[in-house]
């Protein structure tokens, strides 16, 4: 319980989005992102960061499905694709992933996603 307030305390989490917009190393960077609760900074880096292990990190933490289909579609990195079809709930969307989608393993997470929502 302490930790929780702690960690979602807005002094912790003004500095997490800190260390998650600017550190210049990425697994630090990372690890904020996996404690930040600021959905409009995450959207921002699944969005916009130009590394995809922040984009990836970012979108796994995303709660907004329109952002997910987006990424999930759009993506240039099959492994951010692949963390957005994780979360996804939207069956044509996981269909059409599942269907046309380059990567092997992108495909099978939507299959994964589909056998799940039956």
């Amino acid at each position: 319980m302490v930790y929780d307030e702690l960690i979602n305390s807005q002094s912790v989490q003004l500095h997490l989005e800190k260390v998650a917009t600017s550190n210049e190393d990425r697994f630090i960077r990372g690890t904020a992102i996996k404690k930040l609760n600021n959905q409009d900074v995450l959207i921002k880096l699944a969005l916009e960061d130009s590394d995809r292990f922040i984009r990836q990190e970012s979108a796994r933490r995303l709660v907004d499905e329109t952002i997910l289909i987006g990424i999930a579609t759009n993506d240039s990195s099959p492994e951010v694709r692949r963390s957005a079809v994780s979360l996804l709930n939207n069956i044509s969307t996981l269909e059409k992933v599942a269907l046309s989608d380059e990567s092997n393993y992108v495909r099978e997470t939507a299959v994964k996603q589909l056998d799940g929502s039956c």
